[in-house]
């Protein structure tokens, strides 16, 4: 037969110290994170060429590279860029609304060279490409193309 202690249950109370936690330096206080601005127009799109570069599209036309404490113009399309991505060689694809195609700009003897690669799909023009991702496990560039005003969809694709 069992039987039951009355009174309180004291509870156990850790006797042994935690050790204090690591310091925390002042660098590591700072958050991890940029705030990008610029006075002509909204940059967007932010993304990381091979090197590690950090660049943004402005809709003007302009694409440039984040550097940490300005903003440093690196090229123009001459058009509306939407959305950038660099592939392992470092070249790099504009989707670019303006010129209605995907442009590509590389390096030909120690001159930058901007041209269309993209401007139709199965016969029919592109209306205004977007977003985009390069795959590299793929090999293949992914994209949307809604127009400037959103004309194409998946009922209707351009």
């Amino acid at each position: 037969k069992k039987t039951k202690k009355k009174g309180k249950d004291k509870k156990k109370v850790a006797t042994e110290e935690t050790p204090p936690p690591d310091e925390v330096t002042a660098e590591e206080d700072k958050p991890n994170y940029l705030i990008i601005a610029h006075t002509d127009s909204t940059p967007f799109c932010p993304i990381e060429d091979i090197d590690g570069n950090l660049f943004v599209v402005v809709i003007n036309g302009d694409i440039y590279q984040v550097l940490e404490d300005k903003l440093e113009h690196a090229f123009s399309t001459n058009g509306q860029p939407t959305s950038i991505v660099f592939d392992q060689q470092g070249s790099s694809f504009i989707a670019d609304t303006a010129h209605q195609a995907i442009l590509s700009q590389t390096m030909n003897e120690h001159r930058m060279e901007t041209s269309p690669v993209i401007k139709d799909y199965e016969g029919n023009a592109l209306k205004g490409p977007h977003s985009m991702i390069l795959s590299e496990k793929q090999n293949a560039l992914f994209f949307t193309d809604s127009g400037p005003f959103g004309e194409s969809s998946l009922e209707n694709p351009c």
